[in-house]
């Protein structure tokens, strides 16, 4: 019976009360990871912004340097200069270390990441 017991095994017939386990794991996993907790007395929103220019990119980047969630909407930005805005803006959130969420084509959320 060991050789048997072997070559089920080997073939994968052996595996199955295992791979039934690992199924019941994964959605309690999933479910534990989906549920966050949130502040919803001290959560702010973030005002959206249309900025027309390079001038006003920069005065939102430095709004988003002092500790500001930035939404922003590029859509009156000059489509040559949006790359360069973008650009601008990824570059302040790599160096803080937060997050851009792109909500459609021409709107972001910079956002920063909570140290815990």
């Amino acid at each position: 019976m060991g050789f048997l017991n072997g070559l089920f095994k080997t073939l994968g017939f052996e595996g199955e009360k295992k791979q039934n386990k690992d199924k019941e794991l994964k959605p309690q996993l999933k479910q534990k990871s989906q549920t966050a907790e949130y502040d919803l007395k001290n959560m702010s929103l973030p005002t959206l912004f249309e900025p027309a220019s390079q001038v006003e990119v920069q005065e939102l980047v430095d709004k988003f340097v002092s500790g500001q969630d930035v939404l922003v909407d590029i859509k009156n930005i000059e489509s040559k200069e949006r790359t360069r805005a973008l650009d601008f803006f990824c570059g302040a959130v790599y160096a803080l270390g937060g997050k851009i969420k792109q909500s459609d084509a021409t709107t972001f959320l910079f956002c920063h990441m909570e140290n815990k």
